[in-house]
Parts: C-alpha cells; structure tokens; sequence
C-alpha cells in the first residue's frame, strides 16, 4: 500500500519551515484538531481516500501566507491556481469503510495535525481526518476544474456538527478551550466576558484627569482588576501633560474582533487578543511624524513623548506595558498597544500554558494611533 504521509513533499516542506517561524510563539497549546476545506475531488486508494484541504484557521499558515486557490481571482489562471493547491495539505481517510457520509469537494471537514519534524509545531503535510464537519450545498464533485470559495459557499441545514470558524453566534459550549479561561471561579470566554466582571474607570469625580469613551464614543472598560490602576495611569498622565490621556480602544467584543478580522489585515485572530481579556488599551497620540508616520515601525512613534512616558525605559507605568514583540525592535512593532499581563496572569486561571507575550494575538491589532 502507497504512503501518503509525506506526498506533498516540496512544496509543503517549504510552507512548514515558513511557518516554523510564526508558530513557536505558541497561541494553540494542545490544539491538534482544525477545519479544513476540501480543494479537489477526493479519491480512494485501497481502503484510503485522499483529498487536498486549506486549513481554514487563520492562526495557521494555509490563511496566513497562502491566497486561496478557490478564489475567483486566483482560479482564473487554472496553473496558478494549481501550483497554490500543491503548497496545501493531504487529508487521509485511513478507512473508507467507516465514513458514513460522502466527503465532496467544498466541504468542511475536521482534521487531525500531528507534530512537525525539526521542532515545528505541526506536520502540515498531510492530515487524519476526523469527521464531516458541514456539507456544502455548493455540488462541484461534476467540474473538474474549479473549486468554490469559502465565502461564496451555502451549507446544508441539518448536516452541521459544529460552528464554522469565525462564526459570531456561538454557543458557549463549542468556543474553543483556547478561548476560554477561569475568572476568580467563573468560566468565561475571550470577547464575552460578563458584564460583572468588567467596570468603568470613570466618575464624576475624577473626570477631569479619566476619559469616559474612546475616541468613538465607546465606554472605556477593563476588568475590576485593572480599574484603580488605569485611574492611577490616568492620574500620572495629567500630571504630566496637563490635559487627559486618549484612548482609541480598550475591551474589545468578540463580535467587533470578528468584524476587524473580516476588514483589516491587522486584525488579531477573534478570541484570541488580550483587549478580550479586559486587560490592554490603545493609546493615542504616538503618531508624531509630520504629515503622519509611513510605518508603524517609525522610529518617531517610539520616541513620542506620550510613548516615553508610558514606557519608562520598559519599566511600563502601573503595570501596562508595550511588550517586547510589539516594541521598536520587535517582530511587529506597535507604539500604541498597552497591557497588563501581570494582573491577567493573576487573575484568569488558563487552562493550557500560553506564552508571556502572545506575538500572533497581540501583535496584529489594528492600526489606530494618529
């Protein structure tokens, strides 16, 4: 019996070691199971079958370096198209007999990724299968030419066993541990945190020195915790400046990250940011350069007075810090994200270990400063 284990050898080989740069900051813990889409008309080999997939996570390197060769722009140059679907993953079936449904090109289905070789975090090569996840009402098992885009596709009522990645209205019971956390006791979610848990720092009277909104009018909030904390920051900032600080943005919904997601190439993965935890705002004012800095990594940023005060030669001020990622000499440079990782740390009992900065999340906020 053929192997398929290792078939896709160049061009996914190249895609692991891409990835291996990203994925050792490690935002997926004990995560092995992903959706994937089915790119091309499964066949069968023996008691195996076997299909092309894009793992539609955007935490993975399938949405994060490859364009999707379904997309009409792409799959209008079928040897184009081809060459991006060779850099995809193999989906094995290991027994055909079991299935219990068709598996047909376009449809979402779940996958099993073991670890990578030379420390990578996956094998992305090829995958187990694990289950029909929701069938495509989109039949392209008769057109041997183009696939269907994920966003152009219709799923079948009735035949879905889950939530599609990215979904808003989830139920609490299928978001993903990764998501979730323990707060004081309490089961909670990034981006749902219960009203309870999170408060204002503003009052009448301190309003002279405490925003109340961000610069769109939203309610500045941050969990219990951090309140007397950002009051004190606030308290420094005036002092200093004589005039209040201004913030662009602070907790943040999962269904507005979902949305950033969907319209901003610097949008953080939705569940997975730490203005979802209540812990981090975004400060205004850091964009200094004449006419408006050209890059986030303008030196200018991180040499603004608001940036140096808040910075304190990377002591941080009251506990909110610009982590090391997201710092001038960082993977992804960010003047205007500021985060309390200490009080969170303390505060939201993790379930699986996550690393002290979490570049992916964090580190791809949306640029807000001016």
């Amino acid at each position: 019996m053929a192997r398929y284990d290792r078939k896709m050898t160049s061009p996914s080989l190249w895609l692991e070691g891409l990835y291996s740069n990203v994925d050792k900051y490690d935002v997926f813990g004990s995560e092995d199971n992903f959706q994937v889409k089915v790119l091309d008309i499964p066949s069968q080999v023996g008691n195996e079958i076997v299909f092309s997939g894009r793992i539609i996570d955007p935490r993975m390197a399938h949405e994060a370096f490859l364009p999707d060769p379904c997309d009409q722009t792409t799959a209008s140059n079928p040897i184009i198209a081809r060459a991006i679907a060779n850099f995809h993953t193999i989906i094995i079936v290991r027994n055909a007999a079991e299935l219990s449904e068709t598996i047909s090109r376009d449809d979402i289905i779940v996958a099993k990724f073991s670890p990578g070789q030379n420390e990578n975090k996956y094998d992305l090569q090829s995958g187990d299968f694990v289950k029909i996840f929701k069938k495509s009402d989109t039949n392209s098992n008769t057109n041997n030419i183009n696939c269907t885009s994920l966003k152009d596709l219709n799923f079948s009522a009735g035949t879905s066993t889950g939530v599609l990645y990215g979904a808003v209205n989830i139920p609490f019971e299928d978001i993903s541990a990764g998501q979730k956390s323990f707060y004081k006791g309490t089961e909670v979610a990034n981006g749902r945190l219960p009203s309870d848990i999170l408060a204002s720092p503003w009052s009448v009277t301190n309003d002279y020195y405490v925003p109340q909104n961000d610069r769109k009018g939203r309610p500045i909030l941050f969990i219990q915790d951090l309140i007397e904390p950002f009051i004190e920051l606030c308290k420094e900032y005036y002092d200093e400046f004589n005039a209040k600080i201004v913030i662009n943005d602070s907790y943040r919904t999962y269904e507005r990250q979902v949305h950033l997601d969907a319209t901003s190439k610097y949008a953080a993965t939705p569940g997975y940011s730490n203005h979802g935890w209540g812990v981090a705002f975004d400060v205004n004012g850091t964009n200094v350069c004449e006419g408006g800095c050209s890059s986030s990594k303008s030196i200018e940023r991180f040499t603004s007075p608001i940036y140096t005060f808040l910075d304190q030669e990377g002591a941080g001020r009251q506990g909110f810090m610009n982590p090391p990622s997201l710092r001038y000499d960082g993977k992804l440079p960010e003047s205007w994200h500021w985060e309390n990782i200490t009080v969170r740390n303390k505060v939201f009992d993790k379930k699986q270990p996550e690393p002290e900065y979490p570049i992916i999340p964090d580190g791809s906020e949306p640029q807000t400063d001016t």
